[in-house]
C-alpha cells in the first residue's frame, strides 16, 4: 500500500471513530445508557442500544445507524440538550430572584 492510501486509510479510520463516538454520546445522552467512549467500534452493545432508541422513536428496529437513524438522533438529543439547559438557566434564574 503506498503512502497516500496508508493516509487517507487513516483519515477516514478516525472520521469513522468520530462518527461512532458521536452516535454513542448522544445515546447516552438522550438514553442514559453508559456505552464506553473510549471504545469506538459499532458491537453488539451500539446495536442493541440503536434498538432501544429505534424503539421509542423510529422505525423499523435494525440497530443499524443509517443516515436517517443518525440525523433523529441528532435532532432529539439537540432538542433534549436545548430544554435541559432552559431548565437549569430557568431554575437558576429563579433561584436568584428569591435570594
Amino acid at each position: 500500500m503506498n503512502s497516500l492510501a496508508l493516509e487517507f486509510s487513516d483519515k477516514s479510520s478516525a472520521k469513522l471513530e468520530d462518527e461512532i463516538n458521536s452516535i454513542h454520546e448522544e445515546l447516552n445522552q438522550l438514553l442514559g445508557t453508559n456505552i464506553p467512549l473510549d471504545q469506538p467500534f459499532y458491537g453488539q452493545i451500539t446495536i442493541n442500544t440503536v434498538q432501544q432508541f429505534q424503539r421509542n422513536y423510529t422505525n423499523p428496529v435494525d440497530g443499524l445507524a443509517s443516515l436517517t437513524v443518525c440525523e433523529e438522533l441528532y435532532m432529539i438529543a439537540q432538542n433534549n440538550l436545548a430544554q435541559t439547559t432552559q431548565l437549569h438557566h430557568t431554575a437558576t434564574s429563579t433561584s436568584l430572584q428569591h435570594t
